[in-house]
């Protein structure tokens, strides 16, 4: 089977490619903006964020399978991380249109489109999607852009990844951000979070064709307040009336700005569980 990666060299991406690498059943190819240097894979020289009409003579290799990690995250979220990855995902949809519009597509997705508004936890895959950050909003229009063009698209909503307790997705949890202060949340709170096996788990079920076209991608375990505060001889304990209070004014108002505070705020001190 002939694959086609980008965003091989990000975060998750790297440990991926290791795990299809080591499993010597596929040709890997790489589409990255640098040339890489692995005996493993061939590499197609491209910069996604580059509105270039020039287009890779290799746009005409038919794969079998494409796997599509590329993006910016971990960063500030603006409105201008949303328009270059949009632009990203439109630029890697023309390359695809050449000679792979029938290829499936693994797109590498985030539980970020969701939001909060209306939504029951745990939320699954027929939820409605409400994203309130640029980065959510632009992980939904590439996932509904590649559905609409692409015959077969798999999107993985993958939970925030940690592989440890001290990893910072895991450490929001816990301190009130910019300090070092911990927290206890005056609601019930349980979380849960993805890991590169669970990914990989994903991944190899849509790999097969055993997968349904979305999937929300969790490791399966509940983290609960108990967990995030364990070991701990002191948290500063947040009064509920006040949390209520900013909640509510967040929802009156109701603009964009105050939807995307609310779910930072709901993020910190309520449930965030995916199914």
């Amino acid at each position: 089977m002939k694959i086609l990666i980008t965003g091989g060299g990000g975060r998750i991406g790297r440990y991926l490619v290791k795990y299809l690498a080591e499993s010597k059943k596929y040709e890997l190819w790489f589409l990255q903006r640098t040339k890489l240097q692995e005996k493993f894979a061939q590499t197609i020289q491209l910069d996604l964020t580059e509105n270039s009409e020039a287009i890779p003579k290799e746009a005409s290799i038919k794969f079998d399978l494409v796997v599509h990690m590329a993006g910016i995250t971990h960063v500030k979220d603006t409105k201008e991380l949303g328009r270059i990855n949009n632009n990203l995902n439109e630029n890697f949809l023309k390359f695809l249109l050449i000679a792979n519009k029938s290829t499936p597509l693994i797109f590498f997705s985030s539980v970020d489109v969701y939001g909060i508004k209306n939504q029951i936890f745990p939320i699954d895959v027929e939820s409605e999607c409400w994203p309130s950050s640029f980065y959510g909003k632009s992980k939904l229009y590439s996932e509904e852009l590649f559905r609409k063009n692409l015959n077969k698209v798999y999107a993985l909503r993958i939970a925030p990844m940690i592989e440890y307790e001290g990893e910072k997705d895991y450490l929001k949890r816990i301190y009130i951000p910019g300090t070092r202060i911990r927290f206890k949340s005056p609601y019930p709170r349980e979380n849960n979070f993805s890991s590169i096996r669970s990914i990989y788990r994903s991944l190899e079920l849509c790999i097969n064709g055993n997968a349904e076209s979305v999937i929300n991608v969790t490791n399966g375990r509940i983290y609960s307040d108990k967990d995030f505060l364990h070991g701990s001889k002191f948290s500063l304990k947040i009064p509920k009336i006040i949390l209520d209070i900013v909640f509510l004014l967040l929802r009156t108002v109701n603009t964009p700005f105050c939807y995307s505070l609310e779910h930072k705020f709901h993020k910190l001190f309520k449930t965030n569980t995916y199914v």
